[in-house]
């Protein structure tokens, strides 16, 4: 039973009230009786203000997940949870985007060669490679939509293909150590690799995963919690 703060007088109750014993005000699940919906800690339960990043009352950090987690949820076994995962970095989209936007510069070249002097040109070159080009587009947004890189209280799970999957699951007493790889580029614009090493040969590579340092970090502050 965790204690939280009424969100109306701000004092300290039990989280399985239904009503604050001080000012009388209705708490059912996670919404007040002017019907807002609360913010509330995931560790401690304490309700928290809409855009806070840092839980007053435990300390929990409450702004390092995202990304989907999908596959995960629904491979989790009795008393998993998840902790954290990954947000993958604005760069993945830009590449694959620059992909998209060749893919219609050739559509539009074969578009005006189709009629003209270079017609061959047209139907040989310009329209497949506008097919390829959008084929890799659809393909990678897909794919960074739904590859994974969740850590449970148990488990470490990555991952990736839509088509052909493959999956990663590391149990958290094999983990060795998570390095981070970061470039000229990745440490200008906050990317980096991240490389999950398991006791033995095992390991697994992330690639250009937003913030890598702060997300290791994270990663082993979530484990000490679940430690202690």
């Amino acid at each position: 039973m965790a204690l939280i703060n009424c969100p109306e007088c701000g004092k300290e109750i039990s989280s399985m009230e239904k009503t604050c014993p001080n000012c009388g005000c209705s708490i059912v699940g996670n919404t007040t009786e002017n019907k807002q919906t609360d913010n509330r800690c995931p560790d401690c339960g304490a309700i928290l203000p809409p855009n806070a990043t840092v839980c007053s009352q435990c300390g929990c950090q409450l702004n390092k997940q995202g990304g989907s987690h999908k596959f995960t949820s629904q491979n989790l076994i009795q008393g998993e949870k998840i902790l954290c995962s990954a947000k993958w970095h604005w760069i993945n989209y830009v590449l694959f985007g620059i992909l998209g936007l060749l893919s219609v510069v050739f559509f539009m070249l074969g578009i005006k060669e189709v009629n003209g002097w270079y017609e061959g040109l047209a139907w040989g070159v310009y329209f497949p490679s506008s097919v390829i080009f959008a084929l890799f587009f659809v393909y990678g947004i897909a794919s960074l939509l739904d590859n994974e890189f969740v850590v449970t209280n148990m488990r470490i799970f990555i991952k990736c293909g839509i088509i052909m999957r493959a999956s990663y699951e590391l149990r958290l007493e094999m983990l060795e150590s998570i390095q981070v790889y970061q470039g000229i580029f990745g440490r200008i614009f906050g990317y980096g690799t991240i490389l999950v090493h398991g006791i033995g040969a095992s390991r697994r590579i992330v690639m250009r995963l937003e913030s890598p340092l702060e997300f290791r970090q994270h990663i082993f502050m979530e484990l000490r919690k679940e430690n202690n």
